[in-house]
């Protein structure tokens, strides 16, 4: 993805880092004005890193973490297989955000969504999709399971979707604020 990012327009300005590593322990050369996150943030060490983000920013910067909306809902459409694959313990419905702010690590300031577009992908691409998430993670599940999993899920998937395709509706978030320190 560095490399990628390096070939695009501007990916070689002089005043934009690359780096890599985990943000838990990868060298940092603050103050910043801003920190963004993404959804990774929920598979990061909470406790070491937004205490670091507050750490590294300026009087008046802001962490700023997006996310996405999905209509209908991934949990809603593979629901009935999903508890017997989990391999994590998540409330059903888990809210980074509010488990933030209950935890102290993030203060909330503002919050804006874009109106949702329409999105479409293949039942092959959706169910690829479950394998990025935490409980989900093809390093957790081990082959057969993974294996056991997309079949299923396609299974469940081709009766609503018969064409292949599935079709949402999907919006952005952005939550900005402080986060907790240590």
């Amino acid at each position: 993805m560095i490399e990628h990012g390096k070939a695009l327009p501007n990916g070689d300005h002089p005043h934009l880092r690359w780096l890599y590593g985990r943000i838990e322990d990868v060298v940092l050369d603050p103050p910043y004005a801003l920190v963004t996150a993404g959804e990774s943030l929920h598979w990061m060490e909470w406790n070491i890193v937004l205490p670091r983000f507050h750490e590294v920013l300026l009087p008046g910067g802001s962490l700023a973490i997006l996310d996405h909306l999905m209509v209908p809902e991934p949990w809603a459409l593979l629901g009935e297989i999903l508890p017997k694959y989990r391999t994590a313990e998540y409330p059903r419905r888990f809210n980074m955000l509010e488990a933030l702010e209950e935890h102290g690590l993030f203060h909330k300031s503002g919050e804006k969504r874009t109106e949702p577009v329409a999105f479409m992908q293949s039942i092959d691409d959706f169910i690829e999709s479950y394998h990025s998430r935490s409980g989900f993670s093809r390093e957790r599940m081990g082959q057969a399971q993974a294996e056991a999993f997309d079949q299923e899920a396609r299974s469940i998937l081709l009766r609503t979707y018969s064409e292949g395709v599935v079709a949402f509706q999907v919006a952005g978030r952005i939550a900005w604020g402080l986060p907790g320190s240590a």
